[in-house]
């Protein structure tokens, strides 16, 4: 009974000093990590989009789009003319009837023309059906009052952009 008794008893003291060393060990690890200096800064711009009337019932969404500075405006109604060529990115989709929204685009530092677009599908569908996607220009609505907005992101920082009213 003695030997059963031993045997139990030093297998726990073998488990607590394991732990005890696994614990040890874990500590060291966690103190000798460096700082990696925290994270870098980010670049982009923000505001807020203040919606002036009512949304219309064809827009079931919008969305604020950055182009490349040669995107030509006035050949979007030109056959081949592609939009697209001309895309960087886009933020988070609006949904309809919001008085206004805040909003953040991460850009590479650089001169872009940003714009916000009335959607006439769901946001969601658009974004996620590439051929839809490719075809942005006939699923869109441009407010009148919205003209789009030249701006430089400089590296490191966000540009911060006044207040942004649109009305559909």
């Amino acid at each position: 009974m003695n030997t059963v008794i031993t045997i139990v008893s030093s297998s726990s003291g073998l488990l607590r000093n394991g732990l005890l060393g696994l614990f040890v060990i874990a500590m060291v690890v966690i103190i000798s990590c460096t700082d990696p200096g925290g994270l870098e800064a980010v670049a982009g711009m923000e505001g807020t989009v203040l919606f002036e009337k009512a949304w219309p019932d064809s827009l079931a969404g919008a969305v604020i789009v950055a182009f490349d500075v040669e995107l030509n405006l006035d050949s979007l109604d030109i056959d081949g003319y592609s939009v697209m060529d001309h895309f960087i990115t886009f933020g988070s989709p609006l949904e309809p009837g919001l008085e206004e929204a805040n909003y953040f685009i991460q850009l590479y530092p650089g001169d872009y023309m940003v714009m916000i677009i009335g959607l006439l599908v769901d946001p969601a569908r658009l974004l996620t059906n590439e051929e839809m996607f490719q075809n942005i220009q006939n699923y869109i609505v441009i407010p009148e009052n919205s003209a789009p907005r030249g701006i430089r992101i400089i590296e490191k920082s966000v540009n911060e952009q006044t207040d942004w009213y649109v009305e559909f």
